[in-house]
């Protein structure tokens, strides 16, 4: 098993996690803190409620991104008409 974010120590992740609202930063920290933990996709998938192929793909968007990842930054949306 590759280990998520090796140079990032779980306290760090679960604060991060813990001041995230409901979110997909918050969903890839979490993912990202059970995998520290030593679970597999399976059974991560099962609690956070959502397929293996998702928290897959949570756990890649993270490593790529670090923790704090381009998705944490808020995109201005549709300009108005």
């Amino acid at each position: 098993m590759v280990e998520c974010l090796p140079g990032v120590p779980l306290s760090v992740l679960e604060w991060m996690r813990r001041r995230d609202g409901p979110g997909r930063s918050r969903d890839r920290r979490q993912a990202a803190a059970s995998r520290k933990r030593g679970r597999i996709l399976e059974e991560m998938a099962k609690n956070m409620g959502c397929r293996a192929s998702t928290v897959h793909r949570r756990l890649y968007s993270t490593g790529r991104g670090g923790p704090r990842g381009r998705h944490d930054d808020k995109s201005p949306g549709m300009p108005s008409p």
